[in-house]
């Protein structure tokens, strides 16, 4: 029987998680799921934001639909999963965790900020999803697996290859240099935050698709750029090394 794996990449807005996910796209012995616990944060009965409250939740967003789901496409093939660990952090189970094998991408929050201002500036600081990653990386080192590996969009950026390889080296699959070039073409796993993705779903390759302006134009970037850092930082330090 193959042991079909659960592979999760944490992450944070604007930290190039979308593009890195845009490569397992081009692999064919996964299933994606783009965001899925996002729609239970947002948009269900158990939401934890009122973002969106003027739009009517819908049962099928439920915590438990979600897991049930992710579980059922494990059974036929595996499974990667992007999503923001601040979707799933009020939600997820130990018991779920533990099925997973937990990734995460960094980005330095001077560059990530910026970013995600410019797309919501009425981002709240939940919104910035650093302090949930730092808790979600040490709560599954808590549960005593191997430490998760980290990836920093940095290094994906400038090094696509060498991270792509050590990445799929580090989690026990296959490598192709092949994932790395794609044709443009629309992605039906990201039609619900198709706006958030506009570079990803016009990109070809990683290289040179992100840009790293670090410009904080406005107090609410600089203020939340600094309480997002000793986050980051932390995680920074457990890093993967690539040269």
């Amino acid at each position: 029987m193959i042991d079909n794996k659960i592979i999760v990449l944490w992450s944070v807005p604007r930290s190039c998680s979308t593009v890195f996910e845009r490569i397992f796209l081009e692999r064919s012995d996964f299933c994606i799921k783009h965001e899925p616990f996002s729609v239970t944060y947002y948009y269900s009965r158990e939401r934890c934001h009122n973002r969106y409250y003027n739009v009517k939740a819908t049962e099928g967003y439920s915590y438990k639909n979600i897991v049930q789901d992710i579980l059922n496409c494990k059974k036929t093939q595996s499974v990667f999963i992007k999503d923001m660990a601040y979707h799933a952090l009020p939600y997820i189970e130990d018991k779920v965790l533990n099925q997973f094998e937990n990734t995460f991408i960094i980005r330095n929050p001077k560059h990530a900020i910026p970013s995600l201002y410019r797309r919501l500036p009425d981002f709240d600081f939940d919104e910035t999803g650093y302090k949930q990653q730092f808790e979600l990386y040490n709560r599954i080192v808590n549960l005593g697996r191997e430490k998760p590996i980290i990836i920093h969009s940095d290094d994906l950026c400038n090094n696509p290859e060498k991270t792509y390889a050590v990445y799929c080296e580090r989690i026990g699959i296959n490598y192709d240099k092949k994932h790395l070039s794609w044709e443009i073409k629309d992605i039906p796993q990201w039609e619900l935050w198709k706006e958030w993705h506009v570079d990803a779903l016009n990109s070809t390759n990683i290289h040179n698709n992100i840009s790293n302006n670090s410009e904080q134009g406005s107090d609410k970037e600089r203020i939340t750029a600094k309480l997002c850092d000793p986050y980051y930082q932390y995680l920074y330090e457990r890093k993967l090394n690539i040269e």
